[in-house]
């Protein structure tokens, strides 16, 4: 293909971006809004950037997590959000950091809990009746 005809494509694509305000905003990110809380913190509250119904209470010691809920009789509570078995959750030091969560800001599917220490993966995902779960992403040997 010739140079000019390159150059043409580029710029009906760019001028299409331009006059298209959906596409443009489905390249845009949530914006990371967080509270700052001290590094040796056990608890801390977090909420994935794109679903207000995802907001945890973490024990980051403990890898355990709670989800906001609305309670039937009014009122709110944290309720424990399942986390599945690792095999590779191990190796945790006893009053100190162990686990993280990771929000990509593009999709709740990219949001992750990882064991700093020992590299245990989970995964957050939702089951048929829309209940928040933690389920293991493992590491692979193969290049």
């Amino acid at each position: 293909m010739k140079r000019t005809s390159v150059n043409a494509i580029a710029v009906v694509i760019i001028l299409g971006w331009l006059h298209i305000p959906e596409a443009s905003s489905a390249l845009e990110t949530a914006q990371q809004v967080s509270s700052d809380y001290p590094s040796d913190s056990r608890f801390i509250t977090i909420q994935l950037p794109l679903i207000a119904k995802a907001t945890f209470l973490f024990d980051r010691f403990e890898g355990v997590s709670y989800q906001l809920v609305s309670m039937e009789e009014g009122g709110l509570a944290w309720q424990p959000v399942l986390k599945l078995p690792n095999i590779l959750d191990t190796n945790q030091s006893i009053g100190k950091v162990n686990y993280m969560c990771f929000f990509s800001g593009l999709a709740s599917r990219f949001t992750f809990l990882v064991n700093l220490r020992s590299g245990a993966t989970w995964q957050l995902c939702e089951d048929e009746k829309v209940r928040l779960f933690w389920n293991p992403v493992y590491i692979t040997t193969a290049p």
